[in-house]
């Protein structure tokens, strides 16, 4: 039962200084698990990005193109040295590979695909089926497909803006 209680509690306190923006070796009594105080800095972001509708308009297991801004944002992204990059979709075998190659030839390239990063093994001790990651971008989950072009047309303005893209 304590261990329970200390698991919730533990979690509520990474909720709490996630919001705050504060960072948990901020907290020096608090020692579980070891290994948090090694794991987070303040410019690491883990993104889990879908493919289908994410990244390219597809008609799967058919990908068409990539969507508008996408390919400029995510390759910013892949340069980052505090920036991971999972892949996260249903696609599998063949079609996996063909999403993988789709996004090579456009010079997107992925840490881990369908899979936990090292950062949060480390940080969770335990992998799960579930991918964990800071920022998820996917058609499902923001605001459908009008949103997840807003998304990449924005990202794209502010990278320009902040000399991360050329022209």
């Amino acid at each position: 039962m304590l261990k329970f209680l200390l698991l919730g509690y533990y979690y509520y306190f990474m909720w709490y200084n996630r919001i705050e923006n504060k960072m948990f070796y901020e907290i020096k009594d608090f020692e579980f698990p070891q290994n948090v105080s090694k794991t987070f800095t303040h410019e690491e972001r883990v993104y889990a990005i879908d493919f289908d509708m994410t990244i390219a308009y597809t008609q799967y297991p058919k990908i068409i193109k990539p969507l508008p801004y996408a390919v400029e944002v995510l390759r910013v992204l892949t340069k980052d040295p505090n920036s991971t990059l999972i892949l996260w979709t249903c696609r599998e075998g063949e079609y996996l590979q063909q999403a993988l190659d789709f996004c090579e030839l456009y010079g997107i390239k992925f840490d881990y695909v369908n899979e936990n990063c090292k950062r949060n093994l480390d940080l969770y001790v335990v992998d799960c089926r579930k991918v964990s990651a800071d920022i998820y971008i996917d058609d499902h989950s923001y605001q459908g497909q009008e949103g997840v072009e807003k998304l990449w047309h924005d990202w794209y303005i502010w990278m320009k803006d902040n000399d991360m893209i050329e022209e």
